[in-house]
This record gives C-alpha cells, structure tokens and sequence, in this order.
C-alpha cells in the first residue's frame, strides 16, 4: 500500500524562476520502465537537447543536466558530473540556474529579444 506521504507521478515538485523564466518541475519518470520500480523523481528539461534561453540570450540549465561538450569542471569536481559542477554554471547550490558559457548564448537582434 503507497504511503500518502510520497509524492506520486505529476505531482508539483517545486516552481523556480530563472531571471524572466517560471519552471513547473513535476514529480514523473525519465523512462517507462521505471514506472513500479522506483518513486517518482522530479523531472527537468533536458535542456542540452533543447535549449532554453531568457530573454538576454542566456541558456538556463539544471543542476543535475548532464553537461554540454563545452562543461569545463570546478576545481573540486570530477571531469564527467553535473552542470551545476561546470565553471559556466552560475546557480550557485540552487537546482536551476544560468549557463554563462559564452558559446552557448544566443545573440539579440536588432528588434530586440533573442532569435
């Protein structure tokens, strides 16, 4: 019998906002076959596959993304973690953030806004 307690599948996990960005995280699977196996996970964009910029141009991240080819490890991390142990990453300790790489943002246009 399932615990009231533990969160179930499209359950609100958390709500962040990066700069002029608001993030739902749901609680849900990143696989069918996990699904009876585990408890649901908090679920977030996969945000390498499909980037999400703010408004300047900057990509936002997770800090549990697995990180891009341009990942460039903090001096106390491993070479193969998160993007939230990249030098890029500008969230702090928080689970969302700002990538700062400059080869991943994207340029204004003229009009204004991001391409």
């Amino acid at each position: 019998m399932r615990s009231t307690a533990l969160p179930r599948e499209g359950d609100l996990y958390r709500i962040y906002t990066v700069d002029d960005l608001t993030f739902e995280i749901r609680y849900g699977y990143y696989a069918d076959n996990e699904r009876g196996r585990v408890d649901p996970l908090p679920i977030f964009p996969d945000m390498v596959a499909s980037p999400i910029y703010t408004g300047d141009g900057i990509p936002v991240t997770a800090y549990i993304q697995a990180p891009c080819t341009h990942y460039r490890p903090c001096q106390s991390a491993e070479p193969e973690d998160w993007c939230g142990d990249c030098l890029y990453y500008d969230g702090g300790f928080q689970k969302m953030g700002r990538c700062l790489c400059p080869k991943r943002q994207q340029k204004a246009n003229p009009a204004g806004g991001t391409p």
